[in-house]
């Protein structure tokens, strides 16, 4: 049995999010965190350094990040890519076990915002510049070598992609029609089993049919008490919603893949079988 915890939005580390933490010390293959690793504008000094290794003090798995819009944000994310506490090879990389493999992409590429937007946050383009250069040419990259992935591993029963910014969302920042466009396209075509992303501050599973695929998202976005959102803005497709503080459990064998969200006390509040 292959198991994988993800979680996402971390980068306070408060004290709800070290209970949390805590909760993923042993058990996996690795920990997945879904991106903003750091609050509010990225990897930026040593207390930010400390905290995390404070937080993942009693970890002793492999860690594989991805990044979010805040790790963006008026900081070179390249720190984060030298990030010598855990893994991160590049922008966007795969890691295949037995029959299910894992796909990490960059979706700030994907979407970087609009360049007349004064909020630092969610406009990119400044920061994408200065590590990718040509971002629009960057993306295209990304989703060529995603599509070569995939087709490179077409015949794994199962096939996972870990991503910052949702999809669909049944929560506050809405629908991605970038997203929707760049990628549901390929996931219907390589039969993807399922995306997982954080940005909204929430646990969600969201089922949609799109043009004959079932699509399935899974949010986990809340990590503390401190910044959840536990507004639903939209129903369709929503299957859980959840404002509580929680992580992400995958526990794959050869003909199923469960996937789980557990409470701060570890305990199942929702799960799902994808066969």
């Amino acid at each position: 049995m292959i198991i994988v915890k993800a979680i996402g939005d971390i980068g306070v580390y408060d004290p709800d999010v070290r209970k949390l933490v805590n909760k993923l010390n042993n058990g996996q293959e690795f920990i997945a965190i879904l991106g903003d690793n750091f609050y509010p504008y990225g990897l930026q000094n040593d207390a930010q350094v400390k905290a995390y290794l404070e937080t993942f003090a009693k970890v002793k798995t492999p860690i594989y990040p991805i990044l979010g819009n805040h790790d963006y944000s008026n900081a070179d994310v390249r720190m984060q890519i030298k990030f010598p506490y855990w893994s991160m090879p590049h922008y966007y990389y795969c890691k295949i076990y037995d029959n299910i493999g894992f796909w990490f992409i960059d979706t700030q590429l994907l979407d970087p915002g609009d360049k007349r937007d004064n909020n630092v946050f969610m406009n990119l383009w400044r920061s994408l510049e200065m590590v990718h250069g040509d971002v629009e040419r960057a993306a295209e990259y990304q989703l060529q070598w995603l599509t070569n992935s995939l087709q490179r591993h077409k015949k794994l029963k199962f096939k996972v992609v870990f991503g910052h910014y949702p999809i669909f969302t049944g929560g506050i920042h809405g629908d991605n029609i970038k997203l929707v466009q760049k990628l549901l396209p390929l996931f219907k075509k390589f039969n993807v089993t399922t995306y997982i992303s954080g940005h909204d501050h929430n646990l969600q599973h969201i089922q949609r049919n799109a043009n004959g695929y079932n699509f399935h998202q899974y949010i986990s976005g809340c990590s503390t008490n401190q910044c959840a959102y536990d507004k639903i803005m939209k129903k369709h497709g929503l299957q859980f919603f959840s404002s509580n503080p929680g992580y992400i459990k995958l526990r794959c064998t050869k003909k199923t893949l469960n996937i789980s969200f557990h409470d701060i006390d570890n305990q199942t509040v929702y799960s799902n079988q994808h066969k």
